[in-house]
């Protein structure tokens, strides 16, 4: 087994472990979880994250990235990875910097004890010498002047750094940083953000070196993990591990399938399973369309009694401004069939251009069933855009929304409810995940993040379907 002793210095003063440095999965799985006694069954996920979190200590990851977010659900050894991790880095690299933190302060030295704790077991000292050279409630130092701090979220971290200025100098190990019962207020959530940017990162000695990793549970759309997703798209390696994959449990041994399919069947536990357990956050206050009553279609074509576009345009381009989105939608036997859609932020004439492509593509696959309607809404940037198609030779027609986006999507809601509504199934749509993303976290007080999607959404339905529905339709 390799010491300090044996690790070779280069001209840089990078650290590079000889051939017999274990790796970081073999150490978690054969000496710290089954040396320490922790109950934890092992899964492939642990191994994966165990090797992704060796390559960002080891600088190993592709360029740019400074984030690693992990999101899996809880009781399955979010805190024993980043505690093993730190024993691990100091095990061969005892002069790294480390900066350790959770919600509370007293989490943080929980874990940071534990981890001087296992740098004094005799396993330990068996394999890697001494190490240990002080030890106070925040912070542990070792005999090459390597340090772990402990700090709670929004906690003060005067004097206390991470990372060298090199590769495999220390890591920020962020451990679930707010409780799930603060999850849905915005004044916590954005306190935790602004101690991140303001105070967190500017303890690195090296933004290069000194990679940044968050392990939690979802808790919300707007939590940390979805900020730094959401921001520094470019910068995050994301790995995500839902509970319940094919609606079976992947920890089985902590919670069984039978528990997880159950919490669907109320709101509050639709909100814990989706954010806690899948980790896909949906607002609690949304769930006003119910998306499990949404039904699947297989793909195929049929001989479609209508088919439209709708959409929903955004004012200008720009990261605080909504998306622009077009559906391609169609109807069959008094049902009506999400097909397609495109998303994203453009420029007027870029839309225009994309929303040409579109048109053209279902026309053309279907030229017997070609679009008969591209609605959009008469408000705003519509116009401009409808007369830009009309040039391209591009038929519109324009609508008028008199009611709120509540109301409008009220009215739709009976046809969802019984089944009248079909969407792809995922594999044959990327972007049918965050689709119901937005359809599950659409609120009545207008409280959600985006509607883009619901609007496009709600006007297929109306549109092929009508404003109401009769019994007979039901029937």
């Amino acid at each position: 087994m390799t010491t300090y002793t044996d690790i070779t210095e280069t001209s840089e003063e990078i650290y590079i472990p000889s051939n017999d440095c274990i790796s970081f999965y073999e150490f978690f799985s054969e000496l710290f979880i089954p040396e320490n006694r922790i109950e934890l069954p092992l899964k492939g996920f642990h191994r994966t994250i165990c090797d992704t979190l060796e390559q960002a200590y080891l600088g190993q990851l592709p360029k740019g990235i400074q984030y690693v977010v992990v999101n899996m659900p809880p009781r399955t050894g979010k805190t024993k990875i980043l505690e093993a991790l730190y024993c691990w880095g100091l095990a061969y690299f005892p002069d790294s910097m480390m900066i350790h933190t959770s919600y509370s302060g007293d989490l943080a030295e929980q874990s940071l004890a534990y981890v001087a704790r296992t740098l004094r077991e005799p396993w330990f000292r068996s394999l890697y010498g001494d190490l240990l050279d002080g030890q106070r409630a925040d912070r542990l130092i070792t005999r090459f002047n390597g340090m772990a701090f402990a700090e709670g979220a929004s906690g003060s971290l005067t004097g206390k750094g991470a990372g060298l200025k090199r590769v495999a100098g220390g890591v920020i190990g962020i451990d679930d940083p707010a409780k799930p019962d603060e999850a849905l207020s915005k004044v916590e959530s954005g306190k935790v953000r602004q101690w991140v940017e303001t105070t967190l990162k500017s303890r690195r000695n090296s933004d290069e070196y000194c990679p940044i990793i968050l392990n939690a549970q979802r808790l919300s759309p707007d939590d940390l993990c979805g900020y730094l997703l959401k921001n520094y798209p470019d910068q995050c390696l994301l790995l995500k591990f839902p509970a319940l994959v094919n609606d079976e449990s992947i920890i089985p041994e902590t919670i069984s399938t039978e528990t997880l399919l159950g919490l669907k069947k109320t709101r509050i536990g639709r909100y814990v399973l989706a954010s806690q357990y899948q980790q896909e956050p949906i607002a609690l206050g949304g769930n006003l369309i119910q998306i499990e009553s949404l039904r699947k279609h297989d793909g195929k074509l049929y001989n479609w009694d209508d088919k439209i576009l709708t959409c929903d345009t955004a004012i200008k381009k720009g990261q605080g401004n909504d998306y622009y989105v077009i559906q391609c939608w169609a109807k069959f036997n008094q049902k009506a069939y999400l097909l397609d859609q495109v998303r994203g932020k453009w420029t007027l004439p870029e839309f225009v251009r994309v929303a040409a492509v579109f048109y053209k593509k279902h026309c053309q696959e279907q030229a017997e069933f070609p679009v008969s309607r591209f609605i959009i809404e008469e408000a705003g940037s519509g116009p401009g855009i409808m007369q830009a198609l009309g040039e391209l030779g591009i038929p519109t027609e324009g609508i008028t929304r008199v009611k709120d986006k509540g109301s409008r999507i009220n009215d739709v809601l009976p046809f969802v409810d019984s089944g009248m509504v079909f969407i792809p199934k995922e594999e044959d749509a990327p972007w049918i995940p965050e689709f119901l993303m937005e359809l599950s976290a659409f609120t009545q007080d207008d409280t959600h993040e985006h509607d883009d999607q619901v609007d496009a959404f709600s006007d297929g339905i109306s549109q092929l379907l009508g404003s109401g529905l009769s019994i007979l339709d039901v029937l």
